[in-house]
């Protein structure tokens, strides 16, 4: 009877360390799901932190007719006397500037651009100093004309007060916002017609865009090169003729659609 309880006994031991062992197998099985299901959790995630994507440039212009002018103009003067030459680049400034007066040019629209002094040392032709010296003065201002109709005249009184050279004629758009803003509309049409037509011919779908990027403006002003007139003033021949023509506006931008 001692026997069989102890066999009883044993027996039920044995079946309480199976049971034991058999929990803690699978209590160690049990994570393998789990970090199954964080490794495609986390290479999902590297796909779409990766998508493909397909870029291209896009290119818009805008014209529009020039809405006020800078003008440079001025005297070159040159003597062999230093207080002589400055004397007539004053004087001959001062007429100049009060020409642009009379044609209600505003003080706030002249600008000096450049005041030049120098010595110019005199050589015989057998390259020998004479000792003799030749003083020059280049005085420049830049005069911004906003009314379109006036630059001829500008140049035709100034020419008569006594300036003598013309440094250029440019014609510009004081507020460039609205052609800058009608460019850049053309900008990216252009860029998202090329990324459709590529698109078709590869087989893909384009999806949002990813990144935008503008290259700034580009804006080309029409210039009338400069021009001298040594020994000019006084002609009385009439207002000079000028031609605004029309200023182009464009604009760059580069755009990345994520594709399927």
């Amino acid at each position: 009877m001692l026997r069989s309880k102890r066999v009883l006994v044993l027996g039920s031991i044995l079946v309480v360390a199976a049971l034991l062992v058999g929990g803690c197998t699978a209590a160690k099985a049990l994570p393998g799901p789990a970090v199954a299901s964080a490794q495609t959790a986390q290479g999902e995630g590297n796909s779409d932190s990766n998508p493909r994507l397909l870029s291209v440039n896009g290119t818009g212009t805008a014209t529009g007719t020039p809405d006020v002018v800078y003008v440079e103009l001025g005297v070159d003067i040159k003597s062999p006397s230093a207080s002589e030459v400055v004397e007539e680049s004053n004087t001959r400034m001062a007429k100049v500037m009060e020409a642009l007066a009379k044609l209600e040019v505003e003080k706030k629209d002249i600008q000096t651009v450049a005041y030049n002094m120098w010595v110019e040392e005199v050589y015989d032709k057998e390259g020998n100093p004479t000792g003799e010296r030749v003083y020059h003065v280049v005085h420049r201002v830049q005069v911004t004309v906003r009314d379109l109709e006036k630059v001829g005249t500008v140049l035709e009184k100034a020419l008569d007060a006594g300036a003598n050279t013309v440094g250029g004629i440019q014609f510009s758009v004081e507020d460039p916002t609205a052609l800058q803003k009608e460019a850049r509309e053309k900008a990216i049409a252009n860029a998202k017609a090329k990324a459709q037509q590529l698109a078709e011919g590869l087989g893909v779908t384009l999806g949002p865009p990813q990144s935008i990027s503008e290259f700034g403006f580009v804006t080309a002003p029409v210039v009338v090169k400069g021009m001298e007139m040594a020994g000019v003033g006084g002609g009385g021949a009439g207002p000079v003729p000028v031609s605004p023509g029309q200023l182009t506006v464009t604009v760059e931008v580069s755009v990345s659609w994520i594709i399927q």
